[in-house]
């Protein structure tokens, strides 16, 4: 084979020189993208990326679950609602029934004291068959501005019962262990019906959390029924 010759030398030593330059401004406007984005995002195992917007995750078992998803037509009322706070940001914060069934496990249905014989009550989106639900019996809420978990510090729900109209009441044992705040299947008899009564029986009392003390108020964070998804 013949070797080339300098005019072919030439043109490829150009062609090679482009290649380089090409590299190198591409090179120059990946890094300037990288540093107007504000560089790569990391993610902690226990702790929400901060680009997520949601409240901060504990390690170790507490924290927010993943949110749930929320049965379309599916609306709750209850005895008592505690009145709006805010949280340490001063974001107001409401407690209405409502909340029990909006699909966040960080809002929830709150009610003064520990709760004894008040009642949320369930409205299915007409007459439906249910043997079960899932609660999470307190507010798993950690505080977006410092951090407080209100899981501990509010009372949690040990004993309720559920009510779907069709014969007695189902009376149901909760875990209110404040490291568990995942939701808990609860299982009934089998009926059809458009409404569901929880009545709570029990519930343990809320812990100081840093230097606020306890809450004397009972909530719910999440009602939800797997059969209606």
């Amino acid at each position: 084979m013949n070797a080339p010759g300098p005019r072919q030398a030439g043109r490829d030593a150009r062609i090679a020189a482009g290649v380089v330059v090409l590299l190198v401004l591409g090179a120059a406007v990946a890094g300037a993208l990288l540093l107007r984005s504000g560089g790569p995002t990391t993610s902690v195992v226990g702790q929400a990326s901060p680009q997520a917007g949601g409240s901060r995750v504990m390690a170790g078992g507490g924290g927010i679950p993943p949110p749930t998803l929320p049965v379309s037509g599916l609306q709750a009322s209850a005895t008592c609602t505690s009145a709006p706070s805010r949280a340490s940001d001063g974001t107001p914060t409401g407690f209405d029934p409502g909340n029990a069934v909006d699909g966040r496990l960080d809002t929830a249905w709150r009610c003064d004291g520990d709760g004894a014989g008040r009642q949320l009550v369930l409205r299915l989106p007409g007459s439906q068959r249910v043997s079960q639900l899932t609660i999470v019996p307190g507010y798993a809420k950690i505080d977006p501005g410092d951090g407080s978990d209100r899981y501990v510090q509010n009372r949690r729900i040990t004993s309720m019962t559920v009510d779907t109209g069709s014969g007695p009441a189902t009376p149901v044992s909760l875990d209110s262990s404040p490291t568990r705040r995942d939701p808990q299947t609860i299982r009934f008899p089998e009926a059809e019906t458009s409404t569901v009564t929880l009545t709570i029986l029990t519930s343990d009392p809320g812990q100081p959390v840093g230097t606020q003390p306890a809450s004397d108020r009972v909530a719910v964070s999440e009602v939800a029924f797997p059969e209606l998804r």
